[in-house]
């Protein structure tokens, strides 16, 4: 098993699955697995601080910036990150953000664009991020 694990991943995946489904759990390449399981969740909670790093960046664009030509665009782009966001974000996933950490890699982004100037702390609650979501 380690070999299509190591030479061809989709079938390695194909195969784990039928194992599972066919409940024959001892020939399941369980540290493989495992360490796939964990990456997958790794990579969910990843996503989900790109796109609000995302979201929060062009916010503050909108919100601090004089610029009128890009404001379209950059709406436009908010409603794709979210779009995107609301396939990732789960409680879990939800739970393993720091929004603190989210907005201060956001407004490094914005600061190397923009001389604008922004807020020490992220002007933008949980509550008030995630209502797009709900909408």
């Amino acid at each position: 098993m380690t070999n299509s694990y190591e030479t061809d991943f989709v079938q390695w995946l194909d195969e784990q699955a039928n194992l599972l489904l066919k409940g024959k759990y001892e020939q399941l390449d369980i540290i493989n697995l495992v360490e796939e399981i964990q990456a997958l969740g790794r990579s969910e909670v990843r996503e989900a601080f790109n796109l609000l790093k995302q979201i929060i960046a062009h916010k503050l664009k909108l919100e601090y910036s004089q610029l009128i030509y890009p404001r379209k665009h950059w709406q436009d782009e908010i409603d794709e990150f979210y779009e995107q966001l609301g396939l990732v974000l789960t409680k879990t996933v939800r739970n393993k953000l720091d929004l603190d950490k989210i907005y201060q890699a956001a407004k490094k982004k914005v600061l190397k664009q923009y001389d604008v100037n922004l807020p020490e702390q992220c002007p933008y609650s949980w509550d008030e991020l995630l209502a797009e979501l709900e909408d």
